[in-house]
């Protein structure tokens, strides 16, 4: 699941600590709550809000963390962060258009990254079955993935693929990372994999894989659910998931 049990707990203490202040009243006695107020120089009785504790910059930080962990391969670390920032979004005060649709992007790249994250943490998993494994390595560059760790997906898929013999999936890996103009080294590895695999594109292990057929991943077991089978999605993240898992 892309939210573990009780998610919104965490956030949840964090609005409500972040809300308050204690405020030392007489000795011995307990300090008292005190509410904090937003913009509280101008703020009046009528018009003041409470301060919120969770606020889009702090988000885009964790973003930010999260990103970095995925780029260095701290793959269930970084997975832990975007769970994270889902879980706290619901609490988050858009206060302008703008930053509701900041919000909503937001939520899809949690989304695409638990998801893909998820799927390569099990294609590591997956030692001993490598049918199973490649599914999983395709399906991860179908995620939307900031440019520099698509080049990455795609570049493990190529060589995952080329060490398989399945030469058909390699070359359209190739394909895909030379359209984002990878790194000399990267390009010129990719260029000579495509030359070699373009002449025999075939593959020797049968992989559950349609490139070329649209799909989503469902989000609980990571099996492609292709265009036009049924499926169901979450109401709050829009993940999917098969009928009977949802």
């Amino acid at each position: 699941m892309l939210l573990a049990a009780c998610p919104l707990l965490p956030a949840f203490r964090r609005v409500f600590l972040g809300s308050q202040a204690a405020v030392t009243a007489f000795s011995l006695s307990q300090p008292l709550a005190a509410p904090l107020v937003a913009d509280w120089e101008h703020a009046t009785p009528k018009t003041a809000q409470p301060l919120v504790a969770i606020s889009m910059a702090s988000l885009i930080t964790s973003l930010q963390a999260a990103y970095s962990a995925t780029t260095k391969g701290k793959f269930p670390a970084a997975v832990e962060l975007f769970r994270g920032i889902l879980a706290q979004l619901p609490l988050v005060k858009a206060a302008t258009k703008a930053e509701e649709a900041e919000a909503r992007q937001l939520l899809g790249i949690c989304v695409q990254y638990i998801t893909g994250l998820s799927m390569e943490i099990l294609r590591k998993a997956a030692k001993g079955d490598l049918p199973r494994a490649l599914a999983l390595m395709a399906y991860f560059t179908h995620c939307k993935l900031e440019t520099a760790h698509m080049r990455l997906a795609l570049e493990m898929a190529m060589k995952g693929a080329y060490k398989a013999k399945n030469f058909g999936m390699a070359a359209s890996f190739c394909q895909r990372l030379l359209a984002l103009s990878p790194k000399p080294k990267v390009a010129q590895k990719a260029t000579q994999v495509h030359q070699v695999c373009s002449k025999n594109p075939t593959n020797a292990v049968d992989v559950d894989y349609q490139e070329f057929n649209p799909f989503v991943m469902c989000c609980a077991t990571y099996p492609p659910i292709y265009a036009g089978s049924p499926s169901a999605t979450c109401g709050y993240c829009a993940a999917a998931y098969k009928p009977d898992l949802a």
